[in-house]
Order: C-alpha cells, then sequence, then structure tokens
C-alpha cells in the first residue's frame, strides 16, 4: 500500500507540473492579447505593416504573389 501511495503522489506531483507549465504558458499568451487599454495601439501597428495574403502555390511549388499593390 506505501507503494500504491508513493505512486499517486508521483502522479499527483506530475498533473501539478503540467499545471504550472500550462499557467506559465498562458500568462506569457496573455502579453499578446489585445485588450481595451491597448486596442489603439494594436490597430495603428497593424495599419502600420499592412500584410498581403493574396497568394498561391502551382503544381510545381513556387509562390505567386498578387501584382496588385492595393490587395
Amino acid at each position: 500500500q506505501a507503494l500504491e501511495q508513493a505512486r499517486k503522489a508521483e502522479e499527483m506531483q506530475a498533473w501539478v507540473q503540467r499545471k504550472e507549465r500550462e499557467v506559465l504558458q498562458l500568462q506569457e499568451e496573455v502579453k499578446n492579447f489585445i485588450t481595451r487599454e491597448n486596442l489603439e495601439a494594436r490597430v495603428e501597428a497593424a495599419l502600420d505593416s499592412p500584410k498581403n495574403y493574396n497568394w498561391a502555390i502551382t503544381r510545381e511549388g513556387l509562390v505567386v504573389r498578387s501584382q496588385r499593390r492595393d490587395s
């Protein structure tokens, strides 16, 4: 029975460590969230660095990008 308790304690410790890692990961992700406080700055940053996702890949694997600048 002592071995069973030791195994359960190890499992619990491993579970706690996984949860601690999850919390730390979420705390890092929160830094990138858009909130009311940083909304204006994030919109300005997005407008200052536009991205163009209008592209395709040919059967040969070549990337074909749009020729238009405004798309």
